[in-house]
């Protein structure tokens, strides 16, 4: 199933074409814009081949990522994304993200273009659960979670209840214990 474009009051959400390759280069290489994101700067060989990826992506094949473009309407410009982790159809469950080029952050796209997605992760997809997460420094993208309804929890004992996620790495867990 593939993703159906969504008109939103000032957005178009859709999926990424070829000719969006400029403007995603532009926010996907600016380090500013990568601060608080787990993604590195891409070359432009791979961001071909991942706008193609995207583009052709059927969502009913099981776990997979899907991006979807924004758009300015009567601009033909990409100026960000939201994009979504979906999870073997049985988990029904789904990751959000999105990344704004710094031009257009703090002006709401953020939060409009994740509300669509959303929207077509409940409905067409439908998933019980969506997560989001963030750097904690990312003030910004905590408050578009906060904004769409979102909030920390996960269900324990039947009850939902707040969560905060740790990690270690391999490396850190081997030092820590030598």
């Amino acid at each position: 199933m593939p993703f159906k474009t969504v008109i939103t009051p000032r957005l178009i959400v859709r999926a990424p074409r070829p000719d969006d390759l400029a403007d995603f280069l532009a926010y996907r290489n600016d380090p500013e814009n990568l601060r608080f994101q787990a993604v590195e700067p891409t070359t432009e060989a791979n961001a071909i081949a991942f706008l193609q990826r995207q583009a052709a992506l059927d969502i009913g094949a099981g776990a997979c990522w899907m991006m979807c473009a924004l758009e300015l309407p009567g601009s033909g410009r990409m100026i960000g994304e939201v994009g979504i982790y979906l999870a073997p159809v049985k988990e029904r469950a789904g990751n959000i993200g999105w990344s704004i080029h710094r031009d257009f952050q703090g002006q709401g796209f953020a939060g409009e273009g994740a509300g669509a997605l959303l929207d077509f992760a409940f409905a067409a997809c439908n998933l019980h659960r969506v997560t989001a997460n963030s750097d904690p420094r990312n003030v910004a993208s905590i408050r578009v979670m906060e904004r769409l309804g979102m909030r920390q929890s996960q269900c324990i004992g039947g009850a939902w209840q707040d969560e905060h996620l740790y990690a270690i790495l391999r490396e850190e867990w081997r030092s820590e214990c030598s």
